[in-house]
């Protein structure tokens, strides 16, 4: 016998022991041992796992899977080994098998790398020699097997292997910064400057099972990377192949099946730890769930729901001054965002809203937040109310120092707020899961309703820092809503998701509100489901109305709040309690505080900008509407549409404006206030459009405040409005019907509230006199010979005002000369008492800021306008004759 043919009986003996080993073996395990396999594909099924399986058979049987020779059973040994003799190239049919033995190496290679295997010592030599209908091998098998021997059967080295194996191989992940950074996050984050997870034992039998099948799909990624196209073809399957089997042993190994443990929470805390460490390789997470979802909805809520509600806890407890405050939530977004190719369906989205907190049954909005799964996600707040700790940030600083510690936690604030609209919308594009989305939304909304009364009990309603994302959230989702798409009667319907009914209308009656309900019934406009632009937008402007309009009242009130407050310490610094005075000082510093920390939430330009472009939307669909009852001359009547709308919709749009005039004047120029502006002056020049004489009012300040040069601003671009529109050639007559309606206005201040009114409409007429246009358009006014005109009245009231006015500058100067004439006398002076001589101090200040204003108020300027119109009006001069 040659020594070649002793070479090769050697071999097949060798072959035969192997085979006859593993089968002795395979026949002395229970049929719930043998037949572990994550996939029904394979001959090994799930369906028969035993969670209790005993995992010591496994260890002490492993022993006789490897042959007697030390140096072919060490798990190091090289994976260059041959499977067969090597055949000399000559015919054809050799050539063939050539090129299937490379083949076979090639992809026996691929395996043991991402593996960290030796296949030979496994002894799988059959399923090697094994091939499939194809004539190809049967990878899958073989992957499936390799997994089996590692993870059941050679526990106890498998961990030494793949630390050996990776020495030469780097198992940085795809996302990882540096290679030094280990996969294994036993280490727990516990400074306070960081968001602490919960830590688990990385030595456990699970721990590392999940470890070295995390690190095998990642050297799976790795070598699908660097795949050439001459071997793409049948080596891209076998590690797709790998891809799928890793995870569908991790989800057996978190489940609890291939362990003698069961604790599933445990598993799923590695899981979320791996998440919260940037552990985990591209793609594995999208593959798992994929996975999970396709075996079962069983399975993805065994495995995802603990990760999910560690997701809550963690956050929960978060503050927005740590790093990585928002990192759960961004774990969240990702997981949402995990859905099958060409579909919709989301499974994690699917889960989150079958959770049992998604939707709690609560009353107020503050238990709403506290219980609901998105309560505290929505919850990283800014505001000093809802995170006593930013008291700090905000001691010994002035108004700048208060905007920088502001800006840095903007930051933090946009990019929470980004995160959240991604898994909103995430969740809203996912079809069975957007009908809960709203829903929530609604249910937000609907308990905050009543933050917006003067009265609200504040402590029922939910946190700012909540509403302020809910804002946001609305805001970006209505950023591609288009104003064609919004029905206007959406609020009578019966699905609508506000309720509007007791607000005030903008110029329609109760019984015509009833009529036009009627009529929409009677033509089924209401058959229909809203579609969803419409419940948005209407969602948005009415989150607006319960939580910006509510912010402005309360920024306003503290700054009258200071000044009471600093007055009082002027009028009690002496002859009083020191507690009282420190008490007072205490209350005056937290004031402050807080007042800091909301200017430098409420002036972020991120936050105006946004609701700049929501209001601009707004604007535009409301000019749609008035735009349908337009004549040559003007217009005749409102619709019933815009009529029938709440009155809020423009009052919160004049009142946010307002308030951006004073805080960033420059947004005045973007193009989306030209709608306003337009908007706004349409509503003034129409009495019909406006049944509040406030309301009327307060637009009228609105234009002042766009007026170009007026508090030293230029508007180029509102400029146009007054210059090019065509409804300003009305705006004239407008504003002096107003001057002259105000008289009357109604409330119990009227006599007051009439001199700010027609402060600003001096103004206005002022500026509109120095355009030629509207300058010939208040003479041609003046010439009219009406009983009833307008002009006459105006100029009634404004020589009254003026006389008025020149009444009460002589008064402010004769007590301003007795009290010059009392402080000579330093001895009288001094003698009365403290709090008569600071009143009296007081008084004078006042004086003398007051009679400069008098002096100056445009109503005693504008008398120069009326005699330049009496000249170009002498030959009506008889019309004026009503004048007193």
């Amino acid at each position: 016998m040659s020594e070649k043919t002793t070479e090769e009986l050697e071999r097949e003996e060798i072959r035969r022991r192997r085979l006859q080993r593993l089968q002795a073996l395979q026949g002395s395990r229970s049929p719930s041992e043998s037949s572990v396999s994550p996939t029904a594909s394979s001959p090994l099924s799930t369906s028969n796992v035993s969670p209790s399986l005993n995992v010591s058979t496994g260890l002490s049987s492993m022993t006789s899977l490897s042959p007697h020779n030390p140096a072919t059973n060490s798990p190091t040994a090289s994976v260059e080994r041959k499977l067969s003799k090597p055949v000399v190239p000559g015919s054809g049919k050799e050539m063939q098998k050539e090129k299937t033995v490379n083949s076979k190496k090639l992809i026996c290679d691929t395996i043991e790398r991402i593996f960290c295997v030796d296949i030979q010592s496994l002894g799988l030599e059959q399923s090697l020699n094994a091939t499939n209908v194809s004539g190809s091998l049967n990878t899958y098998d073989i992957i499936n097997q390799v997994l089996m021997a590692k993870l059941l059967f050679n526990r106890t080295t498998y961990e030494k292997m793949d630390v050996e194996t990776s020495q030469s191989d780097s198992l940085s992940l795809d996302i990882m910064d540096t290679s030094e950074r280990t996969i294994s996050p036993c280490k727990t984050k516990t400074d306070s400057d960081m968001i602490a997870t919960a830590p688990f034992d990385s030595s456990s039998p699970a721990s590392m099972m999940l470890s070295y099948l995390i690190k095998c799909y990642d050297r799976a990624t790795k070598e699908e990377k660097t795949l050439s196209k001459k071997h793409e073809v049948h080596l891209k399957e076998v590690i797709a192949q790998c891809k799928e089997l890793c995870t569908s042993f991790s989800a057996l190994v978190m489940r609890g099946i291939l362990t003698e443990k069961s604790d599933v929470e445990e598993y799923s805390l590695m899981l979320f730890t791996y998440m919260m460490n940037d552990c985990l390789p591209m793609g594995y997470l999208h593959d798992l769930v994929l996975h999970c979802h396709s075996e079962s909805n069983d399975q993805l809520r065994i495995i995802f729901q603990p990760v999910l509600q560690h997701l809550r806890q963690t956050i929960s407890k978060a503050t927005i001054q740590q790093e990585n405050c928002i990192k759960p939530l961004s774990i969240l977004v990702n997981l949402c965002d995990i859905k099958p190719q060409g579909s919709t369906l989301r499974p994690i989205c699917i889960l989150l809203t079958s959770n049992e907190n998604w939707m709690p049954d609560v009353d107020t909005g503050r238990a709403f937040t506290q219980s609901s799964y998105l309560g505290p996600f929505m919850s990283i707040s800014p505001f000093i109310e809802d995170n006593k700790e930013l008291l700090s940030q905000y001691t010994d600083i002035n108004m700048q120092g208060a905007m920088a510690v502001g800006a840095s936690l903007a930051h933090v604030v946009e990019s929470a707020g980004e995160l959240l609209h991604s898994l909103l919308h995430s969740m809203l594009r996912c079809h069975e899961s957007r009908k809960d989305v709203l829903m929530f939304l609604e249910k937000a909304v609907t308990l905050n309703a009543k933050r917006n009364r003067l009265q609200a009990e504040i402590r029922l309603s939910s946190s700012d820092g909540f509403l302020m994302y809910l804002l946001q959230v609305l805001q970006q989702l209505c950023s591609k809503v288009k104003p064609n798409t919004i029905d206007p009667v959406y609020i009578f319907h019966p699905q609508a998701r506000i309720d509007v009914k007791s607000n005030s209308k903008l110029c329609a009656t109760d019984k015509e509100v009833q009529d036009l309900v009627s009529e929409l019934e009677m033509t089924n406009r209401f058959n229909a489901e809203p579609k969803f632009s419409t419940e948005c937008f209407f969602l948005t402007i009415h989150t607006h109305h319960i939580v910006l309009q509510p912010w402005l009242m309360v920024y306003k009130r503290r700054f009258k709040d200071l000044r009471q407050i600093k007055r009082a310490l002027t009028e009690l610094q002496t002859g009083q309690d020191p507690l009282v005075i420190q008490a007072l000082k205490d209350r005056f510093l937290l004031i402050e505080r807080q007042q800091f920390n909301w200017t430098s939430i409420l002036h972020d330009a991120s936050l105006l900008r946004k609701t700049v472009q929501f209001f601009g939307l707004t604007a535009e669909w409301l000019l749609s509407l008035i735009e349908t009852s337009q004549t040559l001359e003007g217009f005749v009547t409102p619709p019933k549409q815009f009529g029938t709308l709440p009155e809020y919709f423009a009052d919160d749009m004049a009142e946010f404006i307002l308030f951006v005039s004073d805080t960033r004047p420059p947004l005045l120029e973007d193009v989306k206030f030209i709608p306003i502006a337009s908007l706004m002056v349409i509503l003034i020049c129409n009495k019909s459009f406006l049944t509040n004489p406030y309301l009327a009012a307060k637009l009228v300040e609105v234009v002042y405040m766009m007026v170009p040069n007026s508090k030293q601003h230029e508007h180029l671009q509102l400029l146009s409005i007054f210059t090019q529109n065509r409804y300003a050639q009305h705006l004239s007559k407008a504003l002096m019907r107003i001057y002259v309606e105000c008289e009357n206005m109604g409330g119990s201040n009227e006599f007051y509230d009439k001199f700010s009114v027609r402060y600003h409409i001096s103004v206005l007429i002022r500026k509109l006199w120095d355009q030629p246009a509207h300058k010939q358009f208040i003479i041609n006014e003046s010439m009219v010979k009406s009983g009833d005109s307008v002009f006459v009245r105006f100029v009634n009231m404004l020589i009254n005002d003026a006389t008025f006015l020149l009444d009460e500058s002589l008064d402010t100067l004769k007590a301003i000369h007795d009290t010059q004439v009392a402080m000579r006398d330093v001895a009288l002076w001094n003698a009365q008492p403290q709090v008569h001589l600071i009143s009296l101090i007081s008084s004078l200040q006042a004086f003398y800021y007051t009679v400069p204003c008098v002096i100056l108020h445009p109503s005693i300027c504008h008398l120069s306008i009326l005699s330049d119109t009496f000249t170009f009006c002498y030959s009506n001069f008889n019309s004026l004759g009503n004048i007193n």
